[in-house]
């Protein structure tokens, strides 16, 4: 209850519904400077349009050190409940690292079978590092832009 607490005294990132998420780093963009500086793993799902436009986001949690639990039902049911044709995934490594773990792959395979079943794809699956990204769509890192990182547009 105390990291609900905090989190709620935070900004939140910057999603409008409608907007188009075009890119892995549209989503970097607006969730490095958030989740970059963070002790624990935080894991955030957008939920999209058949056209990538927004309909809904959130996050479902925040974990340890090194790890998050994640529920692949609760992700699913919030994706019907808001009309998602499809959802992205992104999550940051409080190391700074943003190479994919085993867990990490285990679970994006996980949540793409399920996305399956009910007819909701899995576009991209993200971890965030500290000055890199990892994108499993595009099946390697890049730099976090530097307006990104310092706030400016």
């Amino acid at each position: 209850q105390k990291v609900v607490a905090q989190l709620q005294k935070e900004t939140r990132p910057e999603f409008r519904k409608g907007s188009i998420v075009g890119s892995p780093e549209d989503v970097v963009y607006a969730l490095s400077e958030y989740m970059g500086k963070r002790a624990q793993e935080m894991f955030f799902v957008l939920f999209v349009s058949v056209r990538n436009q927004i309909v809904g986001y959130t996050e479902f949690t925040s974990g340890g050190v090194a790890d998050v639990e994640v529920h692949g039902s609760g992700i699913f049911r919030e994706a019907l409940i808001s009309g998602a044709a499809a959802i992205v995934t992104a999550h940051q490594h409080p190391t700074g690292d943003p190479a994919p773990s085993e867990a990490d792959f285990a679970l994006w395979k996980r949540l793409k079978e399920i996305g399956a079943l009910v007819g909701i794809p899995v576009l991209d699956n993200l971890v965030i590092g500290e000055d890199r990204y990892y994108s499993e769509s595009v099946g390697h890192g890049a730099a976090i832009p530097s307006s990104a990182k310092d706030g400016s547009s």
